[in-house]
């Protein structure tokens, strides 16, 4: 569905308050990203676990956390941390894509007001794609500012399918990169 932005958030997840879009506070940072209009800020205000025992998105065919189509928005981490944790049991015969991607057109930038803000996958035993994927031409991730940490992933930490003449694909400003390993056990 275009125009849409989405951030699932399983059973796991332990947020009073996670995200507000202007000056509506929602409950979940899925329901902040939908009531997001294009050119929106979502900014958190909690630390967020996710796991792939809950409610995935999709992003060609393959799951992920966050994937972002038809619309521009930016995150603010806002100094909250996001955990990410990814088992292989959760993802039968696939893969994670990775926590964040856009598709269909979609743009999503990456900024952290605070400075102290982390985005941490743990792959576990699951085979992990990447952290950022920027599926196809026409759509973009930047990252401004967080620090960003993947035990390993099989193809990259940040993917791109795009031409990144065209000012498309995964554009990085900011920002610290710790990866563990690529192509190193289940991955």
């Amino acid at each position: 569905e275009m125009g849409k932005a989405e951030f699932y958030e399983s059973q796991y997840v332990n947020v009073v308050a996670a995200a507000q879009v202007g000056t509506k506070v929602c409950g979940s940072l899925d329901t902040a990203f939908d009531e997001a209009q294009n050119g929106e800020t979502v900014k958190m205000l909690g630390n967020v676990t996710l796991d792939t025992k809950g409610a995935m998105d999709i992003c060609d065919r393959y799951p992920t956390f966050v994937c972002v189509e038809g619309k521009a928005i930016t995150l603010d981490l806002n100094g909250k941390n996001i955990t990410a944790n990814a088992y292989a049991e959760d993802l039968t015969g696939t893969m994670l894509l990775g926590v964040f991607s856009t598709d269909n057109g979609g743009k999503l930038t990456l900024v952290d007001s605070e400075g102290t803000a982390t985005v941490t996958l743990n792959a576990n035993d699951a085979k992990v794609y990447s952290l950022l994927c920027n599926y196809e031409g026409g759509c973009q991730i930047k990252v401004e500012g967080g620090t960003y940490v993947v035990d390993k992933v099989s193809d990259s930490m940040l993917y791109s399918g795009a031409d990144a003449s065209e000012n498309e694909g995964v554009i990085v400003n900011g920002g610290n990169f710790t990866l563990g390993n690529v192509g190193e056990g289940a991955n």
